[in-house]
């Protein structure tokens, strides 16, 4: 028999005023069922019909007779979906803090999903209402829900963490060293039972000494959205792991950062792996000058994530935009070079750059533009009053030189052969 994952969610961006998606995969089934309106909602809970044109066109394809028996009201698939359906979690999206009265008024026991929210929208929502009876769906908390006191403390730990970086009025530069080095001295350690969610989840990784690769990329993106760092996950796939016992394969996780830094006047797309340069161990202090992964050229870093086998999967906007152009070339759809030009205009967005292009820009010119700024380097001089300015220690220490040299990234060919030379 089947596992069966139900899911009610409420979109009003959704087009269509009811849809339903279907997966199976080994022994589970997915069902997710989405409304735009809770008076759409309301509606079907009261009088629930089901209509074939309801189902994606994946779905009517690929389980036709499993659509045609559930679409016969008087059948027992129709009777035990809909009885699934009513059972099941009801999403709720938040886009705005002014659709809350709306979900409050429909007395829908739901979980409030604030995905969208900008960071200011969520902890005015958390701290100006009492909303104690709903869960909440968080894009920090590893697809999982959490209840109102865990994500309002949650909220209210990174906001003492940034405390620091917003009264020292740190540059995009500053404030993601800061968060950098803070974090890489936490030790990598999977949780004791193998709870996933527990290593992964901003929300357990906040109070507890269990963090893994995804956990970093969560508590590293949630401070960049709070200081206004633009900042998203990337994803890897390992090519060498070995399927476990779920038939999935975990991979790894880093992230990307869109800076526009005018006080050192640097602006580019810079991967750092924050996992990869923490803390070995109690014991460990050569962390402190590692630096190898810190703001890298994506170049450099996708060469050193596919050595180690790791292959992308194209969800961040510099990536997918890459893979989006290679389709185009061999295909040359129009949608693909439509879904080119939003990627492109995402990233000059996320950059902060005001400046859009339309379908009749010259793709190649802003390509090549958007890959130049994801593989340039800082120099060491302004790296040197970055890192000073946030950690002096380092080179009061007399650590920050060997860092620099050594430890850091930098791919400058002629500093390279300089430094080469003063060595020997």
């Amino acid at each position: 028999m089947k596992q069966i994952y139900a899911k009610s969610i409420i979109d009003k961006k959704l087009k269509n005023n009811i849809f339903i998606d279907l997966d199976f995969e080994d022994d589970k089934a997915y069902i997710n069922i989405f409304f735009n309106s809770i008076d759409s909602y309301n509606k079907f809970i009261s009088e629930p019909t089901i209509y074939k044109n309801y189902f994606s066109a994946a779905a009517r394809n690929l389980y036709k007779d499993l659509v045609d028996e559930i679409c016969n009201n008087t059948s027992k698939a129709n009777f035990k979906f809909i009885r699934i359906i009513k059972k099941s979690n009801t999403h709720i999206r938040l886009y705005s803090l002014n659709d809350l009265d709306n979900i409050i008024k429909s007395n829908i026991p739901c979980v409030i999903d604030i995905w969208e929210l900008s960071f200011k929208d969520k902890v005015k929502l958390l701290t100006e209402n009492d909303l104690s009876n709903y869960y909440f769906y968080d894009k920090y908390n590893e697809f999982g829900i959490t209840d109102y006191k865990r994500l309002k403390e949650m909220y209210e730990i990174l906001l003492i963490i940034t405390e620091n970086v917003v009264k020292n009025n740190y540059s995009e530069l500053e404030k993601v060293f800061y968060m950098y080095n803070l974090l890489k001295t936490k030790i990598y350690k999977k949780a004791k039972d193998d709870d996933d969610y527990r290593s992964r989840s901003l929300v357990d990784v906040i109070s507890s000494d269990e963090i893994v690769c995804a956990g970093f990329v969560n508590y590293f993106n949630a401070l960049c959205d709070i200081l206004g760092i633009r900042a998203q996950r990337v994803h890897w796939l390992d090519i060498n792991e070995k399927e476990n016992e779920e038939d999935k394969k975990t991979g790894h996780a880093s992230s990307i950062v869109y800076i526009n830094d005018n006080r050192y006047n640097i602006a580019g797309i810079f991967p750092l792996d924050i996992t990869w340069d923490s803390k070995k161990s109690q014991r460990d202090q050569t962390y402190r000058m590692n630096l190898k992964h810190f703001l890298l050229s994506c170049d450099m870093d996708d060469e050193e994530k596919e050595v180690k086998g790791y292959v992308n999967q194209n969800y961040d906007n510099y990536h997918e935009l890459n893979s989006l152009y290679k389709k185009y070339r061999y295909f040359g759809y129009r949608s693909l070079k439509l879904d080119i030009i939003d990627c492109i205009n995402e990233i000059y967005y996320l950059l902060n750059v005001d400046y859009v292009v339309d379908e009749f820009c010259d793709i190649e010119k802003e390509i090549k533009i958007i890959n130049e700024l994801a593989n340039r380097d800082i120099p060491l001089s302004i790296l040197r009053n970055v890192i000073n300015t946030v950690d002096p220690t380092l080179e009061q220490d007399g650590i920050l030189d060997f860092a620099l040299t050594t430890n850091y990234h930098y791919n400058d060919k002629e500093n390279e052969v300089e430094r080469i030379r003063n060595l020997f």
